[in-house]
């Protein structure tokens, strides 16, 4: 949050203008959660086994596949 700004009314703005290119309703939820996967990827913490990576606390991976709608495995092998 910044000081003087109010999110709620900064966020009605970017939805207006969202529509007013054409994003339908369905295409700015699909856009939130691409960005909103992206961010708790930041969160996703990769620790060290042997040869291998290997993420312990799957909270922030689990956060990522439901937003992305893919299965939490597969996500986890993907980035390990």
């Amino acid at each position: 949050t910044v000081q003087n700004v109010n999110d709620s009314e900064e966020f009605a703005h970017t939805r207006k203008a969202m529509g007013v290119m054409g994003f339908d309703k369905n295409l700015q939820e699909d856009i939130f959660k691409t960005v909103a996967g992206i961010m708790w990827l930041g969160n996703i913490k990769f620790e060290s086994d042997k040869d291998a990576a290997v993420i312990r606390d799957k909270a922030p991976l689990n956060n990522v596949a439901n937003l992305w709608g893919v299965d939490s495995a597969t996500l986890e092998a993907a980035l390990v």
